[in-house]
């Protein structure tokens, strides 16, 4: 039974789908504050996995298309946006995207709830399509994916899913160490 996080006395009605995805979002609090934290570390590592997984699949795309990927035109739109130059370093982007890839591995337990490997290649899928044709766009730092070459579509949609399938996993074996945080703790 998840309460509500606005009096614990009162139980919050689950709706989810098949997949485990909490349709009403508003799920905030398992069991505190574990969950999130887990999530959040499991996006971490996520969030390397899926960087590695890029750099290899980045040299697969043609020549004509291997220009900075996302995460870097981000970083330097954001930075260009608010003033503070143009262009971003290595190092502004590689924090850039682990923070962001930590962020949304937090949320992971907010939006799940069976979080599995599946279910997080699902939520990966969720985080594109949410990032790429919405607020990116909306916040006019990234073309929507719908103007992007077929190929670099393509790899950052696999990326997302190797991101999500390693949160999912990560996540669940974090919070199998860490005991079960999935049980109310009074």
């Amino acid at each position: 039974m998840v309460l509500n996080p606005l009096d614990e006395t009162m139980p919050l009605k689950q709706h989810t789908d098949s997949s485990g995805l909490n349709l009403q979002g508003h799920d905030i609090d398992h069991n505190g504050i574990k969950p999130i934290l887990a999530g959040a570390a499991a996006g971490l590592v996520a969030t390397g996995a899926m960087t590695a997984a890029t750099l290899v699949m980045f040299r697969l795309l043609p020549q004509t298309q291997r220009y900075p990927l996302p995460p870097a035109e981000i970083t330097a739109e954001v930075k260009r946006q608010a003033g503070l130059g143009n262009g971003a370093t290595r190092g502004q982007t590689l924090l850039a995207h682990f923070a962001y890839g930590a962020a949304c591995g937090a949320l992971f337990p907010v939006f799940v709830e069976q979080r599995k490997a599946e279910t997080g290649a699902l939520y990966g899928l969720a985080v594109w399509t949410a990032s790429y044709l919405g607020w990116l766009p909306a916040l006019k730092i990234l073309k929507p994916a719908t103007q992007h070459p077929l190929a670099r579509n393509a790899l950052m949609l696999l990326a997302h899913v190797v991101w999500g399938w390693t949160l999912g996993a990560s996540e669940r074996a974090l919070v199998a160490k860490i005991g079960s945080s999935t049980k109310l703790e009074r």
